[in-house]
């Protein structure tokens, strides 16, 4: 955040991958939740 060092807690809380990862992201009075979703296109490409 600018100069200022923020200290952010990521607990992962979906790791099922290739199809899912997802996690929460806290740091003070702030609160995220992210869903990845993955669609396979092939052997080694997702969407």
């Amino acid at each position: 955040m600018g100069k200022r060092d923020v200290e952010m807690i990521e607990t992962i809380t979906v790791r099922k991958l290739p199809q899912e990862f997802s996690g929460t992201y806290k740091v003070k009075g702030v609160f995220n939740i992210a869903k990845n979703k993955f669609v396979e296109l092939s052997d080694t490409k997702t969407k």
